[in-house]
């Protein structure tokens, strides 16, 4: 099972109130935010029965919705790290700390980005032999 997700609160949910969350309200505002709650609640059935190929098009879909959300981009990141895009997963680890960088999933060390510099580290070098 992945357990790697994580929920993307609604436009009008308070954020978690840990300290690694974001402070404010995520997703869009208007028409637009009963596409975006369903993009993220299709995203979460992909992801939760192991469809990482749909999660990666819904949270896509989403993050033209909501931009600047790192939340969406850090679930990417890890939807592309199970089908073994770890390119395409480090620069999604690499924009949500942009976008905050104070989100501890999303650092160094044993954090995705840093899982993901070593395994991207691995595979070039094994593609040298």
């Amino acid at each position: 099972m992945y357990t790697n997700h994580v929920a993307v609160t609604s436009p009008r949910q308070p954020a978690s109130s840990s300290s690694d969350s974001q402070s404010s309200s995520c997703g869009p505002r208007g028409t637009n935010q009963t596409l975006y709650l369903q993009k993220i609640r299709e995203s979460s059935e992909a992801v939760n029965g192991g469809d990482f190929r749909r999660a990666v098009q819904l949270y896509t879909e989403a993050i033209q919705l909501d931009p600047s959300n790192h939340i969406l981009f850090t679930n990417r990141s890890a939807a592309y790290c199970k089908l073994r895009q770890f390119h395409k997963s480090l620069e999604d680890a690499k924009r949500a700390k942009q976008l905050n960088s104070k989100w501890a999933k999303v650092g160094t060390g044993n954090s995705l980005q840093g899982i993901l510099i070593h395994i991207t580290r691995r595979v070039y070098k094994s593609s040298l032999y």
